[in-house]
């Protein structure tokens, strides 16, 4: 399991097709370099959307200088 908050580097919805015909849904992301896979349904139900903020309203704890 990743721990809350992860960032990851790479991610695709994959679509395949099972023995029975019907339409399977997965998902490849990357973190840290190793790559994983699992069903849609569970990687959406525990993703967010990162939102950008910009720089001047980041609090200077948080900023990260590029």
């Amino acid at each position: 399991m990743l721990d809350p908050g992860a960032v990851l580097s790479a991610c695709r919805v994959q679509r395949s097709t099972c023995h029975t015909g019907a339409e399977a849904y997965g998902v490849e992301f990357q973190l840290s370099g190793r790559r994983y896979t699992c069903p849609l349904y569970l990687f959406q139900a525990r993703t967010q959307v990162a939102e950008f903020v910009p720089p001047e309203e980041m609090p200077v704890r948080e900023a990260v200088a590029v």
